[in-house]
């Protein structure tokens, strides 16, 4: 080698070359301050959602204890009045006029109806908190047990039932009931005063959804005043001698909308009502 020479210096390979550049793109730096902030918000938000639960529990747990509490201290004094105008209708040595006997019975009636308004109140604040036990459920039957369950309501009157084909759904087979009887009762209720009353339940479709319906041929309603149809204790025909506590369809309602789906009404005075109503699509059997 002669004085002044250099030594060439192999160039690198394509496999070095290949593994400095990966080596680079592994090691490029990244900014977790966003992703960071973002983890902390989350579980912020999610502690908020716990807490926010909790004291909902503890609400509903509290009114649910308050409505027992109520319940109690209503139906206490009401046995007590029931107990004595008993007595004093049928206790040793009962001797009342007729006016007096005629005032008592009044007063076993009064009980009566107040003792059901604190049942059916109870069952209207429960409906809200109880859990849905979802199954197939028979709506066809279950109307029909409905029916029969309503047969003191149709002792002595001329009823024309018909009852069309209902398609099976899901939903809770105890809450569903309540529906039925409400509606049915609703019915009864206010055909009495027809010499042939008619009752019709079947199934159609909206959106190619089951929309189940209840009418009859009663006195109805003017449209004006659907909205309130299930507003609890409003009476629509209270003045026209209809008895009742303005709690059956709004109870009726909350049970639909727990199901997911709706109820609404259309009629006209004297000439009859119909109810419908939906449940989610879900809920299909």
């Amino acid at each position: 080698m002669t004085a002044g020479a250099t030594t060439a210096q192999p160039l690198p390979s394509q496999d070095v070359l290949h593994r400095t550049v990966t080596w680079m793109v592994l090691v490029e730096p990244r900014d977790i301050t966003g992703e960071r902030e973002a983890e902390l918000r989350i579980q912020e938000l999610n502690d908020a959602l716990r807490a926010h639960v909790a004291t909902v529990d503890a609400m509903n747990e509290e009114l649910e204890s308050y409505s027992h509490s109520v319940s109690h201290d209503l139906r206490t004094p009401l046995r007590f009045v029931n107990r004595i105008a008993h007595l004093l209708l049928h206790g040793p040595g009962a001797q009342l006029s007729d006016v007096s006997r005629q005032q008592v019975n009044m007063i076993l009636r009064a009980t009566s109806e107040m003792g059901n308004l604190i049942e059916r109140l109870l069952v209207f604040s429960q409906v809200s908190r109880a859990p849905i036990r979802l199954r197939a459920v028979d709506l066809r039957k279950l109307i029909q047990g409905a029916m029969e369950e309503l047969a003191d309501a149709r002792e002595g009157r001329s009823v024309e039932f018909e009852l069309g084909d209902l398609p099976l759904c899901r939903g809770d087979r105890t809450l569903l009931k309540e529906v039925a009887v409400n509606l049915l009762e609703n019915a009864l209720k206010f055909t009495q005063g027809r010499a042939q009353a008619r009752i019709t339940v079947g199934c159609t479709e909206t959106e190619g959804h089951p929309t189940y319906f209840v009418r009859d041929n009663g006195v109805g309603f003017d449209m004006r005043d659907c909205d309130a149809l299930f507003v609890p204790f409003q009476q629509l025909h209270k003045s026209a001698g209809f008895a009742g506590m303005g709690i059956g369809l709004a109870l009726v309602k909350r049970i639909i909308e727990r199901h997911g789906g709706r109820i609404w009404a259309s009629g006209e005075v004297d000439k009859g009502a119909t109810f419908y109503f939906t449940l989610s699509p879900d809920r299909a059997a």
